[in-house]
């Protein structure tokens, strides 16, 4: 049992990631599963004790069934933008089928109420809890009915075989939605843990690690639309000595408000990095170096209006600066490492002049 339950976890793991990542492969499993269910019907048809159907009756029911499936097939095939919300329309119609052939085939002497356990299934894999209790009560009511109307008379065994299976399709409801929450969890977790990964601790910016695997992308998205990215490296003045000299406490408070600083001064589709140390990078799409120069320009003066009160035995107050270089993509290379190299030399540039200021590439290597 305790196989049979890590198999079905991964299962659902597995097919979780199949329904977001991959509509088109999911719609082929569903296609698989509903064979699997028009099969286990039809054989339902011929080995329960037939009441409504003898002889060809059977044979017509199981094309009823047939033609039930094709029709669901297409229409989930033909379903466009919102597949999920077909399949749940399509799996009430397949419950009201299974009682239907329950009804035909010997109310609580059939056993096509087995299929209702895949239908569940599929429901629980790709939705919330709600809708997958809803076909849970949906399909204990369709098949009680069936039950009781395919006998005129039920005896005291019959009730309890209808109550157990009753019991059945909600113990698989409860699993179900056990194995739903896991998966949930699961995936928190691992949200959590990607987002930790790239991102620091101390300012709430991305970290290096991220920046190197958003680099080449960035590139990819200016050769795409042909617009150019910007890098922007800063670097907070003298910030060693003032570590050295107030504590790291104060150096951390530091970083802390330059990242605020960045925040409130860039767009959403900006992206902020602690490079490391003390040096801070932003990545800059579509907009030219005269505007992205302007943004640099925007948090070196914001970062210079500041005044830092160290609350210690003197409460003295400090202005601290910051220097910055800057780069483009294309403009300055075809490579974006290259790019990466160039805004660094700016910055140097801008530290050597004096630093407290913003330094294109263009500047130093007189393209101006």
């Amino acid at each position: 049992m305790k196989r049979m339950g890590l198999f079905m976890e991964d299962f659902m793991k597995n097919a979780s990631y199949i329904i977001d990542q991959h509509g088109s492969y999911w719609k082929g499993f569903d296609f698989r599963l509903r064979c699997i269910i028009l099969a286990v019907s039809v054989i339902c048809s011929f080995t329960s004790e037939v009441r409504i159907f003898t002889g060809y009756g059977t044979f017509i029911l199981s094309a009823v069934f047939f033609l039930y499936w094709l029709l669901s097939v297409l229409y989930l095939t033909k379903s466009k933008g919102n597949f999920k919300k077909a399949l749940r329309v399509v799996s009430y119609f397949d419950i009201a089928m299974i009682s239907f052939l329950c009804y035909c085939t010997g109310g609580i002497g059939s056993d096509g109420y087995v299929v209702y356990f895949f239908i569940i299934g599929i429901i629980g894999i790709q939705n919330s809890p709600a809708p997958t209790i809803k076909a849970s009560i949906f399909a204990a009511v369709t098949y009680t009915l069936a039950a009781l109307l395919s006998k005129s008379v039920m005896g005291m065994k019959d009730f309890w075989r209808l109550g157990l299976r009753v019991f059945y399709i909600f113990a698989l409801c409860a699993a179900v939605l056990r194995i739903y929450r896991e998966i949930r969890k699961y995936e928190e977790l691992h949200k959590r843990e990607f987002k930790l990964a790239r991102t620091d601790k101390l300012t709430g910016l991305a970290n290096r690690r991220y920046f190197e695997q958003k680099l080449a992308e960035e590139a990819r998205y200016s050769d795409a639309s042909g617009k150019p990215v910007n890098i922007l490296i800063f670097d907070i003045d003298n910030f060693k000595k003032f570590n050295d000299t107030y504590g790291h406490i104060f150096g951390d408070k530091l970083l802390e408000l330059f990242a605020d600083i960045i925040k409130k001064n860039i767009r959403k589709s900006d992206i902020p990095i602690r490079y490391g140390g003390e040096e801070f990078l932003i990545l800059i799409r579509d907009l030219d170096k005269k505007t992205a120069r302007n943004v640099a320009e925007r948090i070196r003066s914001q970062l210079e209006k500041q005044c830092i009160v160290l609350v210690d035995s003197t409460n003295e107050s400090k202005m601290m600066t910051v220097s910055c270089g800057l780069s483009q993509y294309p403009e300055d290379s075809k490579d974006i490492s290259e790019v990466v190299k160039f805004a660094d030399m700016a910055l140097y540039r801008a530290k050597q002049t004096g630093k407290n200021t913003v330094v294109s590439y263009d500047e130093i290597n007189n393209k101006v």
